[in-house]
């Protein structure tokens, strides 16, 4: 990462960890809700990854992207792109970006992180292997995680694939499971939510090669 004046570049390759770790020892605000997100910084720029209340959007000055057809680099400024919940619209590969933040005091920011993480740690499977919450939450009515836990599908397991007992938006592998034991109970879950409250959920996580 690199800093000039209150923007920060970096690689889209670097891990998003180590780019909050960047702003924290360089006083600068606005990444704060990432810490605890895993991942490199150019997959969080194309999920716009976030909490509920700050994504990735918020925080972007402009982004490189490598151009697959013929390809050639250009620079695309915030306005030009289209993100939306847990999405950007991408027309090629983020290959760097610079952040746009604040400066602010060091010790406030450390001790937002740090509220941060317990946070995280005391409501999400952390310390468990998953991608992440699995699916998004629908625009209207209860979160995802709430409707697959009043589904009863909580502790449900497929082989090593399991939904979290302590996040239900989570599917952790408990040892084993293999990419069709986390996609039958990816469709499990989606049959038995729609059946119980007849919402339609959708992947947070993006499934290559289905």
């Amino acid at each position: 990462s690199a800093l000039e004046k209150s923007l920060v570049y970096a690689a889209a390759g670097e891990r998003l960890s180590t780019v909050v770790r960047f702003t924290i020892d360089n006083s600068l605000s606005g990444l704060e809700f990432a810490a605890g997100i895993p991942g490199t910084l150019g997959g969080a720029i194309a999920m716009n990854a976030g909490t509920k209340n700050q994504d990735m959007s918020g925080i972007i000055a402009d982004l490189l992207i490598l151009d697959q057809t013929n390809l050639t680099l250009q620079t695309l400024e915030r306005k030009d792109l289209e993100f939306s919940y847990r999405h950007l619209e991408l027309p090629g590969i983020i290959i760097s970006a610079t952040l746009a933040l604040k400066p602010a005091d060091r010790t406030r920011i450390e001790q937002t992180v740090k509220q941060n993480l317990l946070y995280k740690n005391s409501t999400q499977p952390v310390a468990a292997a998953s991608a992440g919450c699995f699916f998004k939450n629908p625009p209207k009515g209860m979160p995802a995680g709430e409707l697959i836990e009043k589904s009863g599908l909580k502790g449900m397991k497929i082989n090593g694939a399991m939904v979290s007992q302590i996040h239900a938006n989570y599917i952790i592998n408990t040892g084993d499971a293999t990419c069709g034991d986390i996609l039958s109970l990816k469709k499990h879950i989606e049959k038995t939510v729609f059946n119980t409250y007849k919402v339609k959920l959708e992947t947070e996580v993006r499934v290559e090669g289905e």
